[in-house]
C-alpha cells in the first residue's frame, strides 16, 4: 500500500500552485500503478477544494480517484464505491450550498446526473425504484440529509415519467435557488440549459427517433426508452418548460438588464416551438387539449422571443450581430445551437 512517499510528493506543489500539470500528472501514474490508499486520495482533494473551491485539476483527480475506487476490486484500506454517482452528487451539492457561482461544482455534478439518469432510464425495468430510492430526495437549500424518498414503494413500476419528476425537478430547484441568488453568474445558467438539452436530445428525441428507426440512434446517451411514456414525457417537460419560461419572466420584472435571462428564455422558447415539439405537438398522438393549447401558443412565444432579442442587443451590444441573426432566423433550430455556443464561450 503506498500512502507516502512518491504519492505524498507532489501535495506541497498541489496546492502551492495547483496549475501545475506535472505534479497531478504523477500522482496519476503513481495511482496506476502501486497500490493506493483510496480513501485517503479522497480526503486529500476534499481538503484541497476547501481550500480552492474552483481548482479544476483537483476536481479533474477527484474525478480519476471516483472511478479507481469504483472500479478496483476491494482492500482492506480502501473501500469499493458502489454507487459513485450519489457520493458525487452529494458532494457536489455541498459545494454548490457554500457557493452558487463554483462553476467546477456544476460541471462536475452534471457528469454524474448524466450518469444515473442514463443508467436508471436504460435499465427501466431492472430495479430501478431500488436505484431511484438512493438517490431521490429533498435538495433544497435548507435539507442536505436527502430524506425525502416519498412517492415510491415496493408496489410501483418506476417510469420514465417517474425519474425525471423525481430526479431532474429537484434538480431545477437547485437552479432556481441559484439564479435568484447570482442572476449575473453563468455557472447555474450552464447547468440549467444542461438538464434540458440532456432530456430533449437523450430522453424524448431519442424515443421519437426509436420509434421511427426500431433500433438505437448513434449519438444517444440512453440506449433504450420506452415508447409507451414518449407522450407522457413530452406533455411532462412541455409543463417544465413553460413553468420554467413563467419562473424567468418573474426574475426578469427583477433583473431587466440580465442577459443570462433572456438568453435562456430564448433557449427555452427555441425548445418549444421546434422539432420535435411542433411536430409532435400538432400529431394526433397527443390529447386534442394539448394540440390546440400549444399550436395556438406558437405564434405568441416567437413574438415574444423577438421580443427578447430586441432587448438583448441593447443589453448586449457586443453580441448584437449574433441576436440580428437570430432575428433573421427566428423559429429555426440551428437558434438552438447558436443559444448553446454563446453560453458556453461564457462572453
Amino acid at each position: 500500500m503506498v500512502r507516502y512517499g512518491s504519492v505524498l510528493m507532489g501535495i506541497t506543489t498541489s496546492v502551492n500552485n495547483y496549475r501545475v500539470d506535472c505534479a497531478w500528472h504523477h500522482r496519476i501514474w503513481v495511482m496506476s500503478h502501486f497500490e493506493v490508499d483510496l480513501n485517503y486520495e479522497l480526503e486529500l482533494c476534499s481538503q484541497l477544494l476547501h481550500e480552492d473551491q474552483r481548482n479544476f485539476h483537483c476536481w479533474n483527480y477527484r474525478r480519476y480517484v471516483v472511478y479507481r475506487a469504483s472500479s478496483s476490486p476491494p482492500s482492506s484500506s480502501s473501500k469499493t464505491i458502489t454507487d459513485p454517482s450519489t457520493n458525487e452528487l452529494e458532494y457536489s451539492f455541498s459545494k454548490i450550498k457554500e457557493n452558487f457561482s463554483n462553476y467546477s461544482a456544476f460541471q462536475h455534478r452534471s457528469i454524474y446526473i448524466k450518469t444515473k439518469l442514463t443508467a436508471m432510464i436504460t435499465n427501466i425495468n431492472a430495479d430501478a425504484n431500488e436505484v431511484m430510492s438512493s438517490v431521490s430526495g429533498d435538495y433544497s437549500i435548507s435539507n442536505l440529509d436527502h430524506n425525502n424518498t416519498s412517492g415510491f414503494n415496493s408496489n410501483t413500476t418506476a417510469t420514465t415519467i417517474d425519474i425525471l419528476k423525481n430526479i431532474l425537478e429537484p434538480e431545477l430547484t437547485i437552479v432556481e435557488n441559484a439564479v435568484f441568488t447570482e442572476p449575473d453568474d453563468q455557472s447555474a445558467w450552464w447547468y440549467h440549459q444542461f438538464l434540458l438539452t440532456w432530456i430533449s436530445n437523450n430522453v424524448i428525441g431519442q424515443s421519437k427517433r426509436s420509434s421511427a428507426s426500431g433500433h438505437r440512434h448513434g449519438g444517444s446517451d440512453v440506449q433504450r426508452v420506452d415508447n409507451r411514456d414518449h407522450d407522457d414525457v413530452l406533455i411532462w417537460f412541455v409543463g417544465v418548460l413553460k413553468k420554467q419560461l413563467e419562473m424567468m419572466s418573474s426574475l426578469l420584472d427583477l433583473e431587466d438588464r440580465c442577459r443570462w435571462i433572456m438568453n435562456s428564455m430564448v433557449f427555452m422558447i427555441n425548445l418549444l416551438v421546434s422539432s420535435p415539439y411542433r411536430r409532435v405537438v400538432l400529431s394526433s398522438s397527443l390529447p386534442l387539449s394539448l394540440e390546440v393549447e400549444l399550436g395556438d401558443e406558437v405564434d405568441m412565444l416567437l413574438r415574444r422571443k423577438d421580443e427578447l432579442l430586441q432587448r438583448l442587443i441593447d443589453v448586449d451590444p457586443d453580441h448584437a450581430n449574433r441576436y440580428l441573426y437570430l432575428l433573421t432566423n427566428n423559429g429555426h433550430h440551428s437558434d438552438n445551437h447558436c443559444t448553446r455556443k454563446h453560453m458556453d464561450e461564457g462572453s
